[in-house]
């Protein structure tokens, strides 16, 4: 009898390993834990407000190759995490949410995840 694993058996896992959440670790820590910080420590007499507006804007302007509708949406996605971060005070929860995010967004693109 072949041994199968969890990993080969389960559809959704498989999925999740081969789109991964690889590139949505080093850009929350980027725009969440390493801009905020920077930017706090670079401009303090700037608002906690602006920080986050600015930090999100830069995660938005990342996302120039899904076209100006979606920099300006991404920009507000990138406030909501921003605001998150700020009142959970980790960034797991984004890296998680991001993926999600991320993951039923290709879903919906109809392409094989």
């Amino acid at each position: 009898m072949q041994k199968v694993s969890l990993l080969k058996s389960c559809r959704f896992l498989k999925k999740i390993k081969r789109f991964g959440p690889s590139f949505h670790v080093p850009l929350e820590i980027i725009y969440r834990g390493f801009l905020i910080f920077s930017l706090t420590a670079l401009f303090p007499s700037f608002s906690l407000w602006a920080v986050l507006i600015i930090s999100s804007l830069l995660f938005g302007l990342a996302h120039t190759y899904q076209g100006f509708g979606n920099v300006i949406r991404t920009s507000l996605v990138g406030l909501f995490f921003a605001i998150l971060y700020i009142v959970l005070g980790s960034i797991i929860p984004l890296i998680v949410l991001h993926f999600l995010i991320d993951y039923v967004g290709k879903i919906g693109d109809g392409e094989d995840v």
